[in-house]
Parts: structure tokens; C-alpha cells; sequence
């Protein structure tokens, strides 16, 4: 391939070519182009460099591969498919991360309280269409600004995201090293302008973007020394600099549906100033920001907001001015405050509405209303006119055991034979599960009398997190499901409300029963009695074959997932007790 060359004369030579280049330089950055849709680009030849004397210049290829926040993987576009980034022990680490939450609790009044949880959603972004095609993002404006490795500005260029795209900067000198910073607000219709502290000293260090309020601001910094020979590419993953916050307000506990609802975000700033190098903040003014939900629909009892961006560093607060449930209107709600925010993390508020914890009657049972979940007093089998108030645990409050998905009785809480049932179970979720953790629904196989339910895993960790637990009688075995004590019914764990000392419910430690199959299920008959404790929960785990539940001994109180890789897999083979849940 001919190579271009420009010649000049000895004389003077050099400095015609430098002017050249600057000239050249100049409006290669500072023109704004929307570049054309490449759909697929045939192999070519590699262009050789410009050279001119001394000088060579090169090109480099921009492309906009995601835009993330923190914590989260990206998923990359590549050939109009998704390429997942990571690994399946980071997505886990990602799912981890996701369960800590900060939470407030405010009374509203002698009834009422309300629950604030906040948590770091650590999910994948960008969302997938129906066809699996990256959707957001697409025609966004960003600019890509370009300083020498002195920290001087070079230049500048606009360009827009097309998919299937790629975009240049050319006229850079090859063999150099540039810091390359890319940002956009997210937007295919305005993009900030590039400004500098002192406009006859351009600087990476004085480099400013002016932004307004709930902007989302990405961007992406890199080094990068530009060879002459190869292709220079620059594959950018925009990170949000601010964090977001979609807000959930839920008042299901108390039965009644949303009518309306005034509330916002304290103290954002209602603009500020981006510095490009460190990406410090610098507030011009402050506001209080409202939210904005989508028309509330008459019977809706979980509303959720728009995303909010939130540009503040310091701690947020939240307000809710009033809010109608039903009949009942809830004014001046003391403000949640302090919820501490990482920059670029993607957050879900949720805001609870619940009854206060107390002990109620439902469908003519006796039942305990804790954190907003009602339980029945007794385990499902045992006789409701028993005073549920004890302080010594006997037989008689031993319920039944069940296998998980059916609604007939496996065993007695007295007997000590083996269960009448054999493996394998063939069942489907349905039969106690069809629905989900965050819309439950009863099964048709559900045992729990009219009005109850088989609580869910979720149901069941709410429980936990908010009660704390004592032991009636004392917990036996070396091993926790032995066969050493069939005939001792005095041990039980007793989960007492945080809210309110007297509300309390009583779980009798009654083992599990084995049906004797070879195999891991190793003994017939009841097992772990005043050892542990075991109860249903309806959720099914990973595979149909493993059961969800809740498990006590002496000293630990817990929810068992069982997935096919655990070292502890008790399969829906085997029956444990029930406690039933207001529907």
C-alpha cells in the first residue's frame, strides 16, 4: 500500500507541518458528528499511519460497551447478543451484597409504625429487551475529551451511541500517551458542556461539568498509549457517578389500598459542578426533591416511584408529609434520615406501613400480629382452647407432621413410628406454592384452616429479624437427630416481638419423622425430638425434590434453603411440623 506522505521543503519544512497538524487536530476534535449504524464491517487492510517528517498521527476507535453501577456486572454487547461479564462467584458476591440493608422503624401512632429498609439492589444492568437485545443506551450523547500525559487539554468530540457502531478520533500522535475521559447524562437530547476553571489554562485538573438536579451523570477515565501500528481502541463501560433510588411504598400489612401520597427526598442539590479529574462534587444549591409515582390505582396497596438520582455525598433523608390508607390519613410522618449512600450504587426504599405488634383473633383462632405477619398460636394438629400462654412445654401442644405438598397427616405430634408415607415424593409447586415470595398464595394441597396459610421463606425471616428467641426446657443430644429421646416433649423456642415484650409465640422442638428410606434417609420414625425444631416453609428452592424451612436447636435459629449443593440436603420426603399464617 502507497503510504501518504507530505513533503515540505528544508527550509521552514518542520514548521509547516506542525501548523498542518494543529490545524488538522483542531477540526478533527471539535466537530460534533452522528455517526452512521454499523451493522457489520468487512475485514480491511490496516491503514499505515500519516506522517509527516517526524510526526505520525493515528486514530482511535471509541465504543460504548455498557453502562453499569457499582458493584454490578456489565453485560456486554457483542454481535446483537449479550455476553454476560463475570463470574458465577461474583454474581453470587453481587447477591450477598444485596441482602444488607439500613433500616428505620417510626411509630405513627398507637396502632401503626412504619419500616424503612434501604438496600443496594446489586443486580446486572443494563435490563434485556424481550429479545435479549440491550435496549437503554442507545442514541445516548457523550463526549470523549482527550489531555496529553502532562494533564494539558488536546481536544474534544461529540458522538452518539448507535448499536452495532463504532465512532474515531483521528489526528493523535502515535507513540504518545493520552488520559481519554468520557461522559454523558444519559441522555439522546442534551449533553453538558466541557468547562474550564481558567480558559486560557486547560487542564485535566480544571475541567468542569455544570449539571442540573436528578441528572444521571456517567463517566470513564483511561490512559492509553497509541501505537502507530496497530488499531487503538478505547472500550468504554460508563459508571453512574451518582446513586439512585426507587422508592416502594407498602401498606399490604394493614389490608387497605394507597389513595394518596406526598413525599420526597430532603436536601439534594438542585445543581452542582463535576470536577473531570476526581469527580468532586460541588454543590450550588440545594432542594427538597418530590417523588413521582404513576397513577395509583384504587385497590393498589404497593405503589412504587420513578428512579430518583441522588447527587447529595452526605447522609439523605426522606419525608412523608401525609399519606391516606383507607380511611385512615397520617400527617407530618417524622422524616428517616440519615441513610448512608455510595456513590454510583443503585438503591430500592422500601417503606412499610404495618400494624403494631399485639396479639389479635382471626377467623376465630387465636393468632399474634408480629411485623406485620399474623401467626397462629398454635402448631397446626393442636387443640386452639389450649391457653397458648406457658411457661412448661407438654405433649399436648405437639401438632402434626406433614410431608411438604400434602394436605393429610404423615404423623401425630405423639407418635414415635415412622411415617406412613414413602420416597420418592412426586409433587408440584403448586400444590403449596403458586405463587411467589413477594405475591404468596395459598396451594390446594395447603393444610392450614380457611383464612390461613403455609408462610414463606421470606415470611419466616421476618419472623427471625425481628423477635428474639429463649428456650423453654433444655435442648438434648449430642447429635441433632438422634433417637435418644422420643418420649421427652418439654423443650420449645420462643420468639418474643422487639416491639412489644408481651407478644410472644411458642415453637415446640419436636424433630422431624423419617420414612426409612435407604440412603440418606437413614432411620424410621421420629428423629431430634427436644433437639430441634423444623417447619415448613411453602417456598420451593432450587429443585423441585428440596424443601425450605425453618430450623431451631439450643443455640441457633435460622432459614434452611436446601439446593442441591448443600452439605445438609432434607428433602420434602420428609415431614416436619406447621404454623400457619393469616392469608
Amino acid at each position: 500500500m502507497k503510504k501518504n506522505v507530505l513533503k515540505f521543503s528544508q527550509s521552514g519544512g518542520i514548521a509547516k507541518s506542525l501548523l498542518i497538524l494543529s490545524v488538522a487536530l483542531f477540526l478533527s476534535c471539535q466537530k460534533n458528528i452522528e455517526p452512521e449504524v454499523v451493522v457489520e464491517e468487512p475485514q480491511q487492510e490496516e491503514e499505515d499511519p500519516i506522517v509527516t517528517d517526524s510526526i505520525v498521527t493515528t486514530k482511535v476507535r471509541v465504543n460504548l460497551m455498557a453502562v453499569v453501577f457499582e458493584d454490578e456486572q456489565p453485560l456486554y454487547f457483542e454481535n446483537y447478543f449479550l455476553v454476560k461479564g463475570g463470574n458465577r462467584q461474583q454474581q453470587q458476591q453481587q447477591q450477598a451484597n444485596a441482602k444488607e440493608s439500613q433500616d428505620v422503624t417510626i411509630d405513627l401512632d398507637n396502632n401503626y409504625f412504619l419500616r424503612a429498609s434501604l438496600t443496594a439492589n446489586g443486580k446486572q444492568s443494563p435490563t434485556l429487551s424481550s429479545k435479549g437485545i440491550v435496549t437503554p443506551y442507545e442514541d445516548i450523547k457523550y463526549k470523549v475529551v482527550v489531555f496529553d500525559d502532562k494533564g494539558n487539554y488536546v481536544c474534544h468530540k461529540d458522538f452518539v451511541n448507535k448499536r452495532g457502531g463504532m465512532n474515531e478520533l483521528d489526528m493523535l500522535m502515535a507513540e504518545k500517551t493520552y488520559t481519554f475521559i468520557v461522559y454523558s447524562i444519559n441522555s439522546a437530547l442534551n449533553l453538558p458542556d466541557l468547562i474550564f476553571e481558567h480558559p486560557t489554562k486547560k487542564t485535566l485538573k480544571t475541567a468542569n461539568v455544570n449539571l442540573g438536579s436528578n441528572v444521571d451523570f456517567l463517566y470513564y477515565r483511561k490512559d492509553l498509549t497509541l501505537s502507530a501500528t496497530k488499531e487503538n481502541k478505547l472500550p468504554c463501560d460508563l459508571k453512574h457517578v451518582f446513586s439512585e433510588i426507587t422508592t416502594t411504598i407498602d401498606a399490604t400489612a394493614t389490608g387497605y389500598p394507597i389513595h394518596e401520597i406526598k413525599s420526597n427526598f430532603k436536601a439534594l442539590f438542585k445543581s452542582t459542578t463535576v470536577n473531570l479529574s476526581n469527580l468532586q462534587v460541588k454543590p450550588l444549591h440545594t432542594m427538597n426533591a418530590n417523588l413521582t409515582f404513576p397513577a395509583i390505582k384504587v385497590t393498589s396497596k404497593i405503589i412504587e416511584s420513578s428512579p430518583m438520582v441522588i447527587n447529595s455525598s452526605n447522609g439523605i433523608s426522606f419525608e412523608i408529609p401525609s399519606i391516606k390508607i383507607g380511611l385512615l390519613t397520617f400527617l407530618n410522618i417524622k422524616s428517616v434520615n440519615n441513610f448512608k449512600l455510595k456513590p454510583g450504587v443503585r438503591y430500592t426504599l422500601n417503606i412499610k406501613i404495618i400494624p403494631d405488634d399485639m396479639y389479635v383473633t382471626h377467623r376465630g383462632l387465636p393468632a399474634a400480629r408480629i411485623n406485620g405477619v399474623t401467626w397462629m398460636r398454635h402448631n397446626l394438629g393442636v387443640n386452639i382452647n389450649l391457653d397458648p400462654d406457658i411457661t412448661k412445654m407438654t405433649v399436648d401442644y405437639h401438632g402434626n407432621y406433614y410431608q411438604w405438598g400434602r394436605d393429610f397427616i404423615a404423623a401425630s405430634g405423639k407418635d414415635m413410628k415412622t411415617s406412613t408415607f414413602s420416597f420418592p415424593v412426586i409433587l408440584t409447586q403448586d400444590m403449596w406454592y403458586p405463587g411467589t415470595d413477594k405475591d404468596p398464595k395459598k396451594g390446594e394441597c395447603d393444610p392450614c384452616p380457611k383464612g390461613f396459610r403455609i408462610p414463606t421463606g421470606t415470611e419466616f425471616l421476618r419472623l427471625i429479624n425481628y423477635t428474639t428467641t429463649t428456650n423453654i426446657g433444655e435442648f438434648k443430644g449430642e447429635k441433632r437427630w438422634h433417637k435418644q429421646y422420643p418420649n421427652d416433649f418439654s423443650v420449645a423456642k420462643v420468639f418474643t416481638s422487639m416491639r412489644n415484650s408481651k407478644v410472644k409465640l411458642i415453637f415446640p422442638a419436636q424433630g422431624i419423622m423419617d420414612v426409612g428410606y435407604t440412603g440418606h434417609y437413614w432411620d424410621k420414625g421420629v428423629l431430634g425430638r427436644a433437639g430441634a425444631g423444623v417447619y415448613h416453609a411453602s417456598s420451593v428452592s432450587e429443585m423441585d425434590v428440596y424443601s425450605t424451612h425453618l430450623y431451631f436447636d439450643a443455640t441457633t435459629v435460622t432459614l434452611v434453603e436446601n439446593k442441591s449443593t448443600s452439605n445438609d440436603i432434607i428433602a420434602k420426603v420428609l415431614s416436619y411440623n406447621i404454623r400457619c399464617i393469616a392469608e
